[in-house]
């Protein structure tokens, strides 16, 4: 069961696991069209330490929106609510519904070799499309 205090579990570093994500990360991306105009936003999460992973996860999410020039404000909530100011789209979700059809292909790092893989992440995007991700993902259905 998920509760308040679930959220606020101390982030391990016993062992140094940041590491093999940054090194899959650059591995993967550093011959990409935009990785190293965004590397440096993203590097520092590798290297520094957080409190809470939820923390970083936070802090993570408000660089992307920063890059990527959205404007909007992250709200935590304690409990769920059926309940919701604005637009409510955690019920229009379907992770079982096919979305590769909505969004086009584009170039990615490995797609001669593997072939395009639809819905990978935002990060994918980021350093395969530039700034051109917001006009991407924002796709009319």
């Amino acid at each position: 069961m998920l509760t308040k205090n679930n959220f606020r579990k101390r982030t391990s570093y016993a062992e140094n696991w940041q590491i093999n994500p940054w090194r899959t990360i650059t591995t993967a991306y550093k011959n990409s069209a935009y990785f190293e105009y965004f590397e440096d936003e993203f590097k520092p999460f590798y290297f520094e330490e957080h409190e809470f992973l939820m923390e970083f996860n936070t802090k993570l999410t408000n660089v992307i929106l920063h890059i990527l020039r959205q404007k909007k404000e992250i709200k935590f909530t304690s409990e769920y609510s059926k309940e919701f100011p604005g637009i409510d789209l955690r019920e229009t979700l379907n992770i079982k519904q096919e979305t590769s059809n909505i969004y086009p292909k584009y170039f990615q790092v490995f797609g001669d070799k593997l072939g395009f893989t639809p819905n990978l992440s935002v990060i994918d995007l980021l350093f395969n499309k530039g700034l051109e991700t917001v006009d991407y993902l924002t796709v009319k259905i």
